[in-house]
């Protein structure tokens, strides 16, 4: 670390001190300046010329501007402009206006210099002129007026030369005053007129000094200035006059300064100009005098703009100099209603509010740079400033700065200061380059601290962004560039904490820019990437970022500054995201609940550099648009800029300070402001609202009145488009004027936008509406009652009254001749009824005559149906039986395949036979019901058990749910309602392919009923389902979902007709819930009649407890209601959580094996079962694995009450829940038999195999391609997959990396995958380690290749055969087969072949042989056309199908062609492959030769 130590400043012998003047001397003795921020107004250019005369403001609102060249409307937005135009006669008279003022009608008056009299039009926008005629006494007496001026009787008077006039504006009539007349002394030019409170009418003129006209005489005197008396005016030349609030008159004069007269005594008090007082008037030609609304006397002069101080008579002075004035020579003054001042000067008009921010820059506080960085108060009261160009000390009482800066002796390290930190005797001072610098202030010792890279305990960069001193003890040192350091003071050296990768507990971004510590003690440093918690104990941070898709998250990642409130709210500013507020409760726990304010109407920008909060509680924010104050209660915002007195629109980053006494001190680029806040006051008054313009269909309408006195606006029903132009008079700051409007009638909201001063409307509706238009001042102070004006749009003429009264007329003349129409009808109407009812009538007997006809044929149609259902059914019944012994006779496979098929066709026939024999008893209503005692849970149970076969032969499960409720004994037709649900099952058995049909039994008893409940039986699948058109017409006879269905599914479609009928019968209903692809269910509703006490289940076993291990919900809630019957408490467990005695004890332990059995593992913990009873659910033509588990009991499903009562019962009688050696209920499958599952094109290959597994003890399914193997993974589970690499749809690869995804996703048991396929290089295998299969068995294998793999992967089985040489190679090990010899016919393949002819007895050879044959027939075919084509990916895949089921059957020769040929289909080489493929068949042919001269002699 590199550290300078230099030698205190009084050694030194340096002291940098410039002058700074008086923060009150400047002003005027004892005042500090009232902070009148004077400017050159913004639209001065768009003037019609810049010298201003006067400015004015009429009762609307409107501000006028006299200039020497023509007139100008403001009205905060837009500047108008009036001229004299020679040809416009609605033009000015003349450019040369001296004087505008407005009568009590709100009527504009001007007097010109050669125009006469003007009066102002504001309905056409115009000017209308009086002249002067000699022969016209109610006209002026001159056309050449100086002055007008209102009377508070509302009379206004004139000036001339050597003359004045009193004109009545309604009676448009004049009495003049002329010099030389009777008691009219000379005057001269009369200049200006003001009235006292006694009435008194006063005159300012130029050489005759002071004229007074007493209102009820008329009488006329003079006052003169009287050389050698001091209490006489001081000049006869006067130019302005105005009377103050006391009912002095104030007077200025051309040459010797400002006169106050008292009209009482007669007295006056003359101020004049001294070169020696600076706070005397500044010059003594003054050309205008104003009083404001404070009181206050402003006098124009030719040498800048004075304010009178009463205290002492003194004058404050503003100039160009000290001021915004763009000219000296001062012509007007005047302040509009809002407090705004209008400074006319000879070179342009300037305006300013009254303002308390006090400014400092290099010209007022002689500071050292305008830039402006930093600020902290030191504990002797020095207040720090620091700069572009160094850092600014001013000590207590002191009027000068020192300065220190990299010149000064000692320096510091960089001139550009960016931020301080007073730390006791010490000061740090960060810089921009330079490191950071601490000063004794003692002493005026430096020591500089700055980035050494050869030297970790250097500062971390030389960039200084922020300091903070922790209430902990720690200096904290936010650089840019690299994080955050720590001050270590014993070592003075420092530690560096900067970005990680990777590490989520180090800072965000070593960009730092602020520091803070809240109330909590919670340290939070922000970063140009993110808000961090520092945690100085353990030197980690916590990291908050944006977060997009929550609404109460930060609005930005670039922390700039902070303020903690007196609620503790922590105040955060950022960059482009406004202000975060984040509550301290929030805090506290770390939820970010965030509020925000960005860019909108109560914060203008969204860059936040400081805050602060004054001893009143508002808090204040500094940004790129000035500065804003907030109410942190009601959240209200004011907006201050340029023209409140601030050193420029935009602030700088962390400049801001609160010192000790309250001040606020906010930096920017041109200096800074300080802010006593215990001086600024709050707007209260509303804002007055005026209309400028309205326009109708976009053109401006003229009405015969002004907009001020408009009673309403009328439309025609064809103006169809409205908008009325209004504006706020309030011109402290323009653009921060809010506006708002709404029409009552249309729309009951306001709009409320800084541009809604414009309310436009189209096609309004005729009615009478309600423009209300209302405006808020900068503050926020709303007058939402300023404007209302009725709106009436008229009616078209369709819509008028008149044309509803004809209207009227009209439709009493229909009413009569419909009256008449009506009566007329009704004679003609009795006529025809006569008739009718005749012809009715010979309708009726011909009608009951067809009926008769009809009935007979359907009841003959009925009887023949039955008659011929009876005679069918008579040798059908000869038919079945017969062929059910037949297949109980020793039969050979064909005949055997014969039979079964005889016999099925009799019972679909049967079916059909017996369901057209319903439908006849159906259309003939002889269906008849009969009322017996059942019990609907073992119907269920019988019904369920009978479909249970066609259920188990298609994979589904089906269950039975019966609610325990469900009574015992139930009133009914048992055989009808069997026959609805069984057809049910069939339909939902039928169109399901996978999954489960579940029939649930529900019982709904009626209070007002007890003997009767209703019975809900529900058939739900997840089968094919049903559209919406197809649901509304299930029911129909002989329909189906369409013909496609007929064709796949077969049926009649009566099944559901005949259903229906039945429950309808019954007093019931059928419902149908169903999608198309999401399943079925429909829903049975029947009223039964039930004995009450007979609705409780027998409890005989109440008090067991039972676990049922099983992966199926619904097998679940089917084992659980039949336990439930018997009073079994039951829960669902997993076979993990079976052996890991979470539950505890249990009398009964169930476990569904699933179409699968036990691992042996799994058997010999389940062994150890202390359960009473253990019971094994198998499918139904599952045996029970009763070798391997003695002692469990199997139950095949789906259960029925019966069964499982039988095994409870049994058990308990006899003993064998407890005895190992017990015997099962039913038989069950060996424990190790497992489903594999073989994926294979290949018709001979299938053979093969299923044969070669089959032999070793277990089933098998095949699938046909990938695709397939995918599907019926997910439908069944298999305990190992054999997969062929090369199928057509989906080959091995892909399935088998699909497998291994489902497995992953579902976090589901890994299944072993082993690879068949012909290829055997490296190659090959390793794709099949990469697709992520677990071996690798090469064709063509034999049974021991099948059996090395089996006794691998699954539990070893008892065959026993004669060992061979493997063929097979898995993927781990490491031997690879050679390349194949080219012999004609590989020995070994055949006698895996022939070895399990001898274990089965079976003559396989012959038969894959001939499937060999006709299959290669067709390859060969294949190749050829593919080879001609030049289409190498299906070479490709025809020529492993080669390659596959040659190596199976011994083909060696045509294995190794077409080996060759796959290799070349691969690399896609394939420009002379026709040889090859004539090779293949002569290879081919040798091969049918061979063998056939080997096997077949």
């Amino acid at each position: 670390m590199f550290i300078q130590k230099c030698k205190s400043w009084g050694i030194c012998g340096f002291l940098a001190v410039l002058l700074l003047s008086q923060f009150g001397g400047a002003y005027g003795a004892d005042l500090d300046p009232p902070g009148i921020n004077l400017n050159r107004s913004v639209f001065s250019e768009k003037l019609t010329q810049q010298s201003v005369r006067q400015s004015f403001q009429d009762s609307q609102g409107a501000l006028w501007f006299v200039t020497h060249e023509g007139l100008n409307r403001y009205n905060g937005y837009e500047l108008q402009n009036y001229r004299s135009t020679a040809n416009d006669p609605s033009s000015l008279p003349t450019d040369s206006i001296t004087r505008i003022t407005e009568d009590h009608d709100g009527n504009l008056w001007l007097s010109t210099r050669g125009g006469g009299l003007v009066l102002y039009n504001s309905m056409s926008d115009s000017f209308e002129s009086i002249n002067s005629d000699p022969n016209n006494p109610n006209t002026p007496y001159s056309n050449e007026i100086s002055t007008i001026f209102t009377a508070d009787d509302g009379m206004l008077w004139l000036g001339y030369s050597n003359a004045f006039s009193k004109f009545d504006p309604v009676e448009r009539s004049f009495h003049h005053y002329v010099s030389g007349s009777a008691h009219i002394p000379f005057t001269g030019r009369v200049s200006s007129f003001t009235q006292t409170p006694d009435g008194s009418i006063w005159a300012a003129t130029q050489e005759t000094g002071l004229i007074e006209i007493e209102p009820s005489t008329g009488q006329v005197n003079v006052h003169r200035h009287i050389p050698g008396d001091p209490t006489t005016i001081s000049s006869n030349w006067l130019w302005s006059i105005t009377t103050d609030q006391t009912g002095k008159i104030w007077i200025a004069s051309a040459d010797t300064g400002v006169i106050r007269f008292d009209p009482t005594t007669h007295e006056s008090t003359n101020y004049f100009h001294s070169n020696t007082d600076t706070s005397s008037l500044s010059s003594n030609q003054t050309s205008d005098i104003y009083e404001d609304s404070n009181g206050q006397i402003w006098i124009a002069t030719s040498e800048g703009l004075n304010l009178f101080v009463p205290k002492n008579g003194s004058f404050i002075r503003y100039t160009s100099f000290n001021s915004g004035l763009p000219e000296d020579l001062v012509i007007s003054v005047y302040q509009s209603r809002e407090g705004k001042y209008w400074v006319g000067t000879l070179s342009g008009l300037a305006s300013g509010m009254k303002t308390n921010f006090r400014k400092f820059d290099h010209t007022q506080g002689n500071l050292s740079n305008d830039s402006v960085n930093a600020f902290t108060e030191t504990q002797d009261g020095s207040l720090w400033v620091g700069t572009d160009d160094g850092l600014n000390r001013l000590r207590p009482g002191a009027t000068e700065f020192e300065w220190i800066n990299e010149s000064s002796q000692p320096p510091i390290s960089n001139p550009k200061v960016m931020s301080l930190l007073s730390d006791g005797d010490w000061l740090w001072v960060g810089t921009f380059e330079g490191g950071v610098n601490r000063i004794a202030l003692e002493t005026g010792e430096i020591t500089h601290y700055q980035r050494n890279p050869m030297q970790r305990s250097s500062i971390a960069a030389n960039g200084i962004t922020s300091l903070l001193r922790l209430s902990s003890g720690e200096l904290l040192i936010g650089t840019y560039g690299g994080g955050l350091s720590i001050y270590q003071e014993t070592s003075d050296d420092f530690l560096n904490l900067s970005y990680v990768p990777n590490d989520p507990s180090t800072i965000s971004n070593n960009m730092v820019l602020s520091l803070y510590e809240d109330s909590l003690g919670f340290v939070w440093v922000g970063t140009e990437k993110g808000l961090n918690r520092f945690f100085p104990d353990s030197l980690k941070f916590e990291r908050y970022f944006v977060e997009r898709d929550k609404q109460n998250s930060f609005s930005s990642d670039m922390s700039m500054s902070f303020y903690e409130d007196g609620n503790g709210t922590l105040w955060i500013g950022t960059a482009g995201g406004g202000l975060n507020l984040w509550p301290v409760e929030d805090r506290a726990n770390s939820i970010v609940n965030i509020k925000h304010f960005s860019n909108n109407i109560s914060l203008p920008s969204s860059n936040i550099y400081g805050i602060q909060g004054d001893d009143s509680g508002w808090v204040w924010v500094s940004h790129n648009l000035g500065l804003t104050r907030i109410n942190p209660k009601t959240l209200d915002s004011r907006q201050y800029g340029v023209r409140d007195g601030l050193q420029a629109k935009e602030f700088t980053l962390g400049a801001s300070f609160k010192s000790q006494d309250g001040t606020i001190y906010f930096g920017g680029i041109n200096g800074f402001n300080a802010i006593k806040t215990n001086f600024l006051t709050t707007d209260t008054v509303p804002p007055k609202v005026a209309i400028s313009q309205i326009k109708v269909m976009n053109e401006r309408r003229k009405f015969d009145s002004p907009y001020y006195d408009l009673q309403a606006i009328e439309l025609g029903y064809q103006d169809r488009m409205l908008s009325v132009e209004f504006f706020a008079a309030d011109y402290s700051n323009p653009e921060l004027v809010n506006y708002a409007y709404k029409l009552e009638g249309i729309n009951p909201d306001w709009v409320v936008s800084p541009d809604a001063r414009i309310a436009s409307f189209t096609t309004l509706p005729p009615g009478t509406y309600n423009l209300k238009m209302a405006a808020a001042t900068p503050d926020g102070t709303w007058n939402w009652d300023a404007l209302s004006i009725p709106v009436v749009v008229a009616p078209p003429p369709w819509l008028s009254p008149l044309a509803y009264a004809a209207y009227l007329v009209l439709a009493g003349a229909m009413i009569a001749f419909y009256f008449y129409r009506q009566a007329e009808q009704k004679r003609i109407s009795q006529l025809r009824q006569r008739e009718l009812e005749d012809r009715v009538e010979e309708r009726t007997r011909d009608l009951e005559e067809a009926r008769q006809v009809a009935v007979e044929a359907t009841k003959a149609k009925s009887e023949f149906l039955a008659t011929m259902s009876h005679e069918i059914r008579t040798p059908m019944h000869g038919i079945i039986g017969m062929t059910e012994l037949l297949l109980h006779t020793t039969l050979n496979g064909q005949q055997q395949q014969f039979a079964l098929a005889a016999r099925n066709s009799g019972e679909s026939l049967l079916n059909l036979i017996n369901e057209i024999l319903d439908f006849s008893k159906v259309e003939a209503s002889k269906v008849e019901l009969e009322r017996i005692g059942f019990d609907m849970t073992e119907l269920i149970d019988d019904i369920c058990y009978l479909q249970a076969e066609p259920a188990n032969r298609k994979g589904l499960q089906l269950n039975n749910i019966c609610h325990p409720n469900t009574p015992s004994v139930l009133v009914g037709d048992p055989t009808k309602i069997r026959q609805v649900v069984m057809n049910l099952i069939s339909n939902s058995i039928k169109f399901t392919h996978s999954g489960n049909v579940n029939v649930y039994v529900e019982t709904k008893l009626d209070e007002t009923k007890p003997d009767t409940a209703m019975i809900q039986i529900c058939v739900e699948d997840s089968g094919i389902g049903m559209d919406e058109e197809t649901q509304n017409r299930v029911f129909e006879p002989f329909t189906q979902a369409d013909t496609s269905t007929t064709r796949e599914y077969g049926g009649t479609g009566l099944g559901l007709t005949i259903s229906r009928h039945y429950i309808d019968i019954m007093g019931g209903n059928i419902t149908i819930q169903s999608a198309l692809g999401e399943g079925t269910s429909i829903t049975l509703s029947i009223p039964m009649e039930f004995h009450p006490g007979n609705e409780n289940r027998e409890k005989s076993f109440e008090g067991l407890k039972a676990q049922i291990v099983t992966s199926n919900i619904y097998t679940y809630r089917m084992v659980s209601s039949h336990l439930s019957r018997f009073g079994v408490d039951s829960a669902h467990i997993s076979e993990e959580d079976l052996f890991q005695d979470k539950n505890g004890s249990n009398d009964i332990l169930i476990i569904d094996l699933d179409k699968h059995f036990p691992s042996h593992e799994m058997n010999t913990k389940l062994g150890k079962s202390n359960a009473e009873i253990r019971i094994f659910l198998t499918p139904l033509i599952d045996s029970a694995p009763s070798e391997k588990l003695p002692g469990w009991r199997v139950i095949s499903k789906p259960i029925t009450s019966k069964s499982l009562k039988e095994v409870l019962n049994t058990s308990f009688n006899t003993g064998e829940a407890n005895n190992p050696k017990g015997k099962e209920t039913t038989g069950g499958k060996p424990p190790n038999k497992k489903k594999i599952l073989v994926a294979e094109d290949v018709h001979t290959n299938q053979q093969i195999i299923v044969e070669m597994i089959g032999l070793l003890g277990h089933d098998v399914e095949i699938a046909s391609n990938g695709q397939a193997a995918v599907e019926k993974y997910l439908s069944g589970k298999y305990s190992l997959i054999f997969m062929d690499c090369q199928m057509p749809v989906m080959d091995g690869y892909t399935a088998t990396q699909k497998l291994r995804r489902i497995e992953m996703d579902q976090n589901i048991e890994r299944v072993p995958i082993v690879a068949l396929t012909a290829g055997s290089d490296k190659e090959d295998k390793e794709r099949c380690r990469r697709a992520g299969m677990d071996g690798y068995l090469t064709k063509p294998f034999s049974i021991s290749d099948i059996q090395k793999h089996l006794n691998k992967y699954l539990q070893p089985t008892s065959f026993k055969h004669e060992r061979r040489e493997n063929t097979g190679t898995n993927i781990d090990e490491p031997d690879v087969n050679g390349v194949a010899e080219s012999k004609v016919l590989d020995q070994s393949a055949i006698e895996n072949i022939r070895e399990i002819e001898r274990q089965t007895g079976k003559q396989l050879l012959p038969s894959i042989f001939e499937g060999y044959v006709k299959q290669m027939e067709e390859k060969l075919r294949d190749i050829e056309h593919e080879v001609r084509s030049d289409n190498s990916v299906s070479i490709y895949r025809t020529a492993h199908a080669i390659k596959s089921m040659s190596a199976n059957i011994g083909a060696e020769k045509v294995r190794s062609l077409s080996a060759a040929i796959e290799s070349k289909g691969r690399d896609n080489d394939i420009a002379d492959l026709s040889e090859s493929v004539v090779g293949l068949t002569q290879a081919y042919q040798e091969f049918l030769v061979e063998f056939s001269t080997t096997y077949t002699r």
